[in-house]
């Protein structure tokens, strides 16, 4: 049985693995010239099935409806996103990313988890390599009898 020493750290590890590249994709953004929280709305809007209402993206990022709008309208500025008038309450407006908001989101993406990743296990000795590979095949297999 492996004692609780050793499972804290895996945990550990693969908690810093998720910081890392977190932290890569706002390095990323800022690259971008988006700030955290840009990247933040557009990365939720980019999760959405269903365009969401400014009211329910107040709610989300805990603001208020008239200070989540002015920073909606200046990703809007930027033409990241799109704002749909409900046919049914033109009071009402739906935010979508727009095809340039979702290439950005997409891109920031592909560099922080493809290439950043890609990279550092290139840098990885071959047997080192193949080691991890089985190893986290054989902890999602126990993760998923579980």
């Amino acid at each position: 049985m492996i004692n609780n020493y050793k499972s804290e750290k895996v945990i550990g590890y693969l908690d810093e693995i998720q910081n890392i590249i977190h932290n890569k994709h706002h390095d990323l953004a800022q690259k971008y010239n988006l700030t955290l929280e840009q990247f933040h709305l557009l990365l939720h809007l980019s999760m959405k099935s269903t365009p969401p209402t400014v009211n329910e993206i107040a709610n989300s990022f805990n603001n208020a409806q008239n200070t989540m709008s002015e920073k909606l309208s200046r990703l809007q500025e930027k033409k990241f996103i799109k704002k749909i008038k409900d046919p049914n309450d033109k009071r009402v407006s739906k935010i979508s990313l727009s095809i340039q908001g979702k290439k950005l989101i997409d891109t920031i993406c592909y560099e922080a988890e493809n290439c950043f990743v890609k990279d550092a296990i290139s840098k990885m000795e071959e047997q080192k390599l193949q080691t991890l590979i089985l190893c986290l095949e054989d902890l999602i297999k126990n993760l998923k009898e579980e």
